[in-house]
């Protein structure tokens, strides 16, 4: 259980990758750390963490190259990868890209606007630190990473 946004399993589950993914486990544990006290930044980091990883994802998989951009846009963003994860991460879980998809709109409402929703760091981090876990036991279980 978190109390005051200092411990949790979560946290440790973020600290398990820490030796092997620096970068992704410090923005969980910051996601972590602000969830109660900050839920705009909590979403900022975990929008952060989701790209981090599923460009990650993409890069081990060989396909980062095969995501087309949407829209005529010159670049490849968060959406348009999980646009084209859609079915891989509806296997983890049947509505895994619905999660990432809330989590990614969360983001940008956190970095164009105030984000004040308390509710949305505490639901969605579960769920990131889920995707995170299974990605980065990927990357052990093909030594990609």
């Amino acid at each position: 259980m978190i109390v005051d946004g200092s411990s949790s399993e979560h946290m440790s589950a973020f600290k398990k990758y820490s030796k092997v993914d620096p970068i992704g486990s410090k923005l969980g544990m910051y996601a972590e750390k602000y969830m109660y006290s900050d839920p705009n930044s909590s979403m900022i980091k975990q929008g952060m963490l989701l790209e981090h990883i599923i460009k990650q994802y993409l890069y081990a998989k060989g396909l980062y190259d095969c995501v087309p951009a949407k829209n005529g846009k010159r670049y490849v963003d968060l959406d348009d990868m999980l646009s084209f994860l859609e079915d891989e991460l509806n296997e983890i879980n049947p509505r895994m890209y619905s999660f990432c998809n809330d989590i990614r709109q969360n983001r940008n409402r956190a970095v164009h606007e105030f984000y004040d929703d308390d509710n949305a760091p505490v639901h969605s981090l579960p769920i990131l630190e889920s995707l995170y876990r299974h990605i980065l036991d990927y990357f052990e279980k093909n030594r990609n990473y």
